[in-house]
């Protein structure tokens, strides 16, 4: 009789790895760069990330205490401080609300991209960062100027050379008068 074919031995499985704690880990490594980021180009060390993250509105935490209504994004700052320093300690958080607000609040800190580029017709970092915090969108006006630079030759001037004559015109009254006010009183204490 003919050999019974062996079962092919099974390879080991590989261990179960659950999405939401790999996702978790995912965003616990991207808080780390932002940390290392922090501390290369801010100089910030771990104690003032903390702290910078633990100040919170205090109509927010006035409203929590009394009517039990939490923010639009469901996290306290202390839990997201409490997540920052177990992820400092090397641990992982299991809350993935918390690590996805924390990680929300490193990818909207102000100067943090890792290639500050500017063009020369656009907007310098300082005014960017001071219109984000404002609340401002820049991004319109700053593909209007670079239309307008591209669109200009640079040659031609529009409008009238003597534009601003009428305003330095009306800014020499003053001046004229005073001289005239002097002399005829200098004049006059000659007599």
């Amino acid at each position: 009789p003919a050999p019974a074919a062996e079962p092919e031995a099974a390879a080991p499985a590989a261990p179960a790895v659950d999405p939401e704690a790999a996702r978790i880990a995912d965003m616990v490594d991207e808080i780390k760069d932002y940390m290392k980021l922090l501390y290369v180009k801010r100089e910030m060390n771990f104690n003032e990330v903390r702290l910078t993250l633990a100040i919170e509105d205090p109509r927010l935490a006035d409203r929590r205490e009394r009517y039990g209504i939490e923010d639009e994004s469901g996290v306290s700052a202390d839990e997201k401080v409490e997540a920052l320093e177990l992820i400092d300690n090397g641990g992982v958080p299991t809350d993935a609300l918390v690590v996805e607000t924390l990680l929300a609040d490193f990818r909207q800190w102000p100067g943090l991209d890792s290639e500050v580029r500017r063009d020369r017709s656009g907007s310098s970092r300082y005014a960017e960062i001071a219109n984000q915090a404002a609340g401002i969108k820049t991004q319109i006006e700053d593909e209007r100027r670079k239309l307008l630079m591209d669109d200009d030759d640079g040659d031609e001037k529009d409008g009238n050379p003597f534009g601003f004559l009428v305003l330095y015109g009306v800014s020499a009254v003053p001046i004229f008068i005073t001289i005239a006010a002097l002399s005829i009183m200098f004049v006059n204490s000659l007599q």
